[in-house]
């Protein structure tokens, strides 16, 4: 999802739209997550949503996923696929100072008292992708060691 401040007590989430799979509605789920946990915040077709139910000095992530609605014997089924990764923001509040940078997504202020800086989180891919690279670093050593000791 895409984040567009719109004014210091509302924020609007946007996301790109899918179009009907043979003619079943897309609809999507929207989720929320915060220091309490995650929460489904919308469900339904549109592709944004206005959050404006914010907490001064925390951080907040959305994802959204999109699901398939088809009708069944049972009824209407959904089938839903994998969530996108989550976008950040702010509502750290920031000291006017020279230059943009008002918008409440956080700031580097040096007069602002024992601010949390956000963490930064690793997706699975670079993860894997640092494990793999580590791993082979340490097989070039061990190659390299076992040669030095084999030929001297």
């Amino acid at each position: 999802p895409k984040l567009q401040h719109v004014n210091s007590n509302t924020c609007e989430v946007k996301w790109e739209s899918l179009e009907p799979i043979k003619g079943d509605p897309i609809v999507y789920n929207l989720q929320i997550i915060t220091d309490k946990g995650t929460d489904l915040i919308y469900k339904g077709p549109n592709t944004s949503f206005s959050f404006s139910k914010f907490v001064t000095n925390s951080h907040y992530r959305f994802k959204v996923c999109a699901g398939r609605q088809y009708h069944t014997s049972d009824g209407i089924q959904e089938l839903w696929g994998p969530y996108s990764p989550s976008t950040l923001f702010s509502t750290h509040k920031q000291h006017p100072g020279p230059g943009k940078g008002s918008e409440g997504k956080g700031g580097n202020s040096p007069s602002e008292e024992k601010e949390e800086k956000p963490r930064m989180e690793m997706s699975d891919d670079t993860f894997i992708l640092i494990l793999v690279i580590g791993f082979a670093l340490v097989a070039i050593l061990c190659a390299v060691v076992i040669q030095h000791f084999l030929i001297n």
